[in-house]
């Protein structure tokens, strides 16, 4: 009892330090003459006043906690006592401030090992930024390139990480967010699933498609996945996305598990939109066989345009038309027999004849576009477009960007983390990363 009643004392004499300070803090932000004060001018002051009494109180929780000594000796993670070797003192970027800290250390001779036990008791990992540092620059990376990511987060923050620091948090961050996934994956396909979404959604589409980005000094494609759901009156109002370099076996997983558990778990309605790429209708043949399955209406389109172009020249425009009201009105089979009647004259006619017969026999079932429309699904893929630009593009696609692929990797997985609606909690990612092992 006599010792919590000492911390009790310590405790209420560090409150009234720091309250005789906060009180000398305001009156000197007050000052003598405010009449001819404007509101920018106050604005500054809270500033000012705010980032001192936020320093202030840091310093003195920091303080309180002592240097974490625990004696000659303290207990490793092996179970062998470690020996006390000294003090160290360690530099951290909070969003406070910069902070040093004193912290007894400890080695351990039978693993060969040292640790700080204040470093564990305040859960700190092995950078020298927080956890709430890494994430607000996770964040400000995830939309803007380093260079300006610096220098704007100094601007708003007054948090000064250089462009190197930042890109290597960026990479920290986006692979904890892939090892996260990892195990959201496994455990979509698992037998009794644990982690699947709140929402309930009545209707929910998928779509997925690649967009090109320079990566290792050529071009390669990333496979974009997108979970929405759709309402009549305001257009899409819930996306999550998911994107990878990796091929598009291991992406139709990963897309199997965005629809998951982006309600996929518990909605009965789940549709997949798309182009005509052969490689997505693959993935739907695994993961969604039973699911509807639309292809893009203004994919098709274009097939109709090559037909057209090829067999009426300037006059293409008129069929056209005629072949678009067909589909809508779910008279694809029309369409494919105005195809097959067409007596071409060349070779080079009658391969895209055959080429474009084959495409609307394939995909056939998925143009019941009228029946679609009627049940509330998208026939067109303008979120998978839009998204391609909004989630890829506009971060990784920049003028004289050049991508490594660990990199480009992490920024697409920190990338749809931002971008999706469903929050991701960047704190608790990047205390993760903090404490991954080394690889």
């Amino acid at each position: 009892m006599a010792s919590d009643s000492g911390k009790s004392k310590q405790r209420e004499r560090q409150i009234e330090r720091m309250v005789r300070r906060f009180e000398q803090e305001v009156r000197e932000a007050w000052g003598e003459d405010d009449s001819n004060e404007t509101l920018a001018d106050i604005e500054e002051q809270t500033r000012k006043l705010g980032e001192k009494v936020k320093k202030l109180y840091q310093k003195e929780k920091l303080d309180s906690k002592s240097c974490g000594y625990v004696g000659a000796h303290a207990d490793c993670r092996c179970g062998w006592p470690a020996r006390y070797k000294g003090d160290r003192v360690r530099r951290m970027v909070t969003l406070s401030g910069d902070v040093k800290m004193t912290r007894s250390y400890y080695y351990c001779d039978r693993c060969h090992a040292g640790f700080c036990p204040l470093d564990v008791a305040l859960d700190i990992g092995r950078k020298e930024y927080s956890c709430r540092v890494a994430a607000l620059a996770g964040r400000v990376v995830s939309f803007l390139p380093h260079e300006l990511a610096s220098r704007e987060l100094a601007a708003l923050t007054g948090i000064r990480l250089s462009a190197s620091t930042l890109r290597r948090m960026g990479l920290a961050m986006g692979g904890q967010i892939a090892r996260d996934w990892s195990e959201r994956e496994a455990d979509a396909f698992s037998d009794e699933p644990q982690l699947g979404s709140k929402q309930r959604p009545r209707q929910l589409h998928g779509s997925m498609d690649g967009v090109f980005i320079h990566v290792d000094g050529d071009y390669r494609e990333v496979k974009l996945g997108v979970a929405f759901q759709a309402e009549r009156e305001s257009g899409v109002s819930h996306s999550n996305f998911y994107a990878t370099l990796s091929d598009s076996g291991a992406f139709g997983r990963s897309m199997y598990a965005l629809v998951f558990s982006s309600g996929g778990d518990r909605c009965s309605k789940i549709g997949i939109v798309a182009d005509g790429g052969r490689w997505i209708w693959v993935e739907v043949g695994k993961y969604f066989v039973n699911k509807v399955q639309i292809l893009d209406f203004y994919h098709a389109s274009e097939h109709l345009w090559e037909v057209a172009r090829a067999r009426f020249g300037k006059a293409a425009s008129d069929w056209v038309s005629c072949q678009q009201e067909r589909l809508l009105e779910n008279g694809v089979a029309l369409v494919i027999a105005d195809i097959a009647a067409w007596r071409t004259q060349s070779d080079e006619d009658s391969k895209t004849k055959k080429t474009n017969l084959a495409y609307f026999k394939e995909h056939s079932t998925r143009m019941q576009y009228k029946t679609l429309k009627a049940d509330g699904w998208h026939i067109g893929s303008g979120v998978q477009e839009a998204s391609c630009r909004w989630v890829v593009q506009d971060r990784l696609k920049g003028v004289g960007m050049r991508w490594k692929t660990p990199g480009a990797e992490a920024m697409l997985h920190l990338r749809t983390a931002w971008c999706s609606t469903d929050p991701t909690d960047l704190i608790q990612v990047a205390r993760r990363a903090q404490q991954a092992p080394l690889s």
